[in-house]
């Protein structure tokens, strides 16, 4: 079983790969893109059972919550690049990725 320190070494060899600058919040940001979509385990605390769109890994293990995260971190740090953006996405959605094997 994958661990949140597994998820976060794609968010650290995407960064280094795609950013010569070693920027800090771009590490930080697909650190925490790639141990995002482990934060659904708190709707069990919430009473919300595994099937429901907003239960575990049914909304934040999709393509839609990918782009829509991506898209936000890309305009909020005020970064209009592609291939950061690609970045960003890709450290959320391959969880998507492994999960459907």
């Amino acid at each position: 079983m994958a661990s949140v320190f597994w998820h976060s070494t794609v968010g650290v060899a995407l960064s280094k790969l795609l950013d010569s600058k070693n920027s800090k919040w771009l590490l930080f940001a697909a650190i925490f893109s790639t141990i995002l979509s482990d934060f659904d385990v708190l709707a069990f605390r919430f009473g919300i059972p595994y099937g429901h769109p907003l239960g575990q890994r049914v909304f934040t293990h999709s393509i839609v919550f990918a782009l829509i995260w991506a898209l936000i971190l890309m305009f909020s740090f005020g970064k209009n690049n592609k291939v950061l953006w690609f970045a960003l996405f890709f450290c959320l959605h391959y969880r998507t990725v492994y999960w459907v094997r």
